[in-house]
C-alpha cells in the first residue's frame, strides 16, 4: 500500500474535532519523515506557541494570499530532496 507523506502540513490550531496539539502529537508517532509544519492562529502569542509545537514556521489569521504564498514557498524550498531523506533513512538504525 502507497502511503501519501505531505510536504507541508498547515494546520489551524482550532480544528472541531481534534486540536492542532493533538495532530502534531499523533502525526509525529505515525510520519516515517515528518512534513514541515506551518501553525495558522490568530493568538497574540503564536510565535510562542508555535515553537512549543516544533513547528517550522506560523501565519498570523487573518492573512492575505501572498503571505499564505511566501511562506508556503519558503517552507518548501527548505524541504530536504528525497535523495537526502534516504540516505538519511538508510544509515540510520532501526526503530524498537
Amino acid at each position: 500500500m502507497k502511503v501519501h507523506e505531505p510536504a507541508l502540513i498547515l494546520l489551524d490550531l482550532r480544528m472541531p474535532i481534534m486540536d492542532g496539539w493533538s495532530f502534531v502529537q499523533q502525526y509525529h508517532r505515525v510520519a516515517s519523515v515528518p512534513a514541515r509544519v506551518v501553525v495558522m492562529s490568530g493568538a497574540n502569542d503564536l510565535p510562542h506557541v508555535a515553537r512549543q509545537l516544533g513547528a517550522d514556521g506560523y501565519l498570523r489569521k487573518p492573512f492575505d494570499l501572498r503571505a499564505l504564498d511566501t511562506i508556503v514557498a519558503a517552507e518548501l524550498a527548505r524541504r530536504p530532496s528525497p535523495s537526502t531523506i534516504s540516505a538519511d533513512r538508510s544509515s540510520s538504525p532501526p526503530l524498537t
